[in-house]
């Protein structure tokens, strides 16, 4: 599943109750604008497998949180647990439309990034969550469906960090 934020509150992103997410310097500083969520696979326990923080939002029920990565986030994403959703299913639809073309599934994830070597978190992110990491000029997350078998693509660069292979 793909999900994009969209900021419509500049100030709700510098509270103190979203501070810990770090949203607005990722977007409004020199950061990485990008952000990864992770939940465990089926069999894996509910631990976040990295140094964390816990964040809250009202819309959770009580004793439910995520783990936002503390760490590196000016050349790598930030990384977000939900630890919560073990066990669940995928509800995603099985079939999806890009551009009038039907896929089945996403096959993998690139995360470019500017740093030289990977840091804790992500090198514990690529081993357990297979996302390839490229060295590269930007930050920016490919993703792709079907194992790219019809050879297209789409590229939202440079106004959002993503670029789509099917």
């Amino acid at each position: 599943m793909l999900e994009l934020l969209y900021v419509r509150d500049v100030e709700e992103l510098r509270s103190e109750r979203t501070q810990v997410l770090g949203l607005y310097d990722q977007f409004y500083g020199e950061k990485c604008g990008i952000g990864v969520v992770l939940r465990p696979s089926e069999g894996e326990g509910s631990t976040v497998p990295y140094e964390a923080k816990k964040y809250r939002p009202l819309y959770l029920p009580d004793g439910l949180s995520m783990d936002v990565s503390v760490g590196e986030y000016a050349t790598e994403p930030r990384f977000i647990f939900l630890g919560f959703l073990v066990g669940r299913e995928n509800v995603a639809c099985k079939k999806h439309r890009i551009a009038g073309h039907e896929v089945d599934s996403i096959s993998g994830y690139r995360i470019h990034t500017t740093r030289d070597s990977l840091s804790g978190t992500a090198e514990i992110v690529r081993q357990g969550a297979g996302i390839r990491f490229v060295k590269s000029r930007y930050n920016l997350i490919e993703v792709e469906f079907d194992g790219g078998v019809q050879g297209a693509e789409r590229c939202f660069y440079p106004e959002i960090p993503l670029i789509l292979r099917w």
